[in-house]
């Protein structure tokens, strides 16, 4: 499996995230959500055919679906992929992407 980083951004959204489930949620949620938002990582970075590509501040961003979530990442020359946000299908995802990418 090809390796991957978290943009501080993106770790403080996966806690976000993490922290949200469990109060609404509880913690056996929480497991299952992980692995489907782990399992889409992997699609992201393996190209599966449902991730898309983006352009934003003169920078090409990839990005798929997960579930109530989309997950986003940059591909910089020879370093593992980088996820920059992990952001929920009601935000607005281009304003926030800009800001992450200036």
């Amino acid at each position: 499996m090809p390796s991957y980083e978290l943009s501080p951004e993106a770790a403080q959204d996966w806690r976000n995230i993490v922290r949200y489930t469990l109060d609404q949620h509880g913690e056996e949620q929480v497991h299952k959500y992980m692995e489907r938002l782990t399992k889409c990582i992997e699609n992201l970075i393996n190209r599966n055919p449902h991730v898309k590509t983006i352009s934003v501040n003169e920078h090409i961003v990839s990005v798929i679906r997960c579930q109530k979530h989309y997950i986003f990442s940059l591909k910089i020359d020879n370093r593992p992929e980088l996820i920059i946000a992990f952001l929920h299908e009601r935000m607005e995802f281009i304003m926030r992407l800009k800001s992450r990418l200036s």
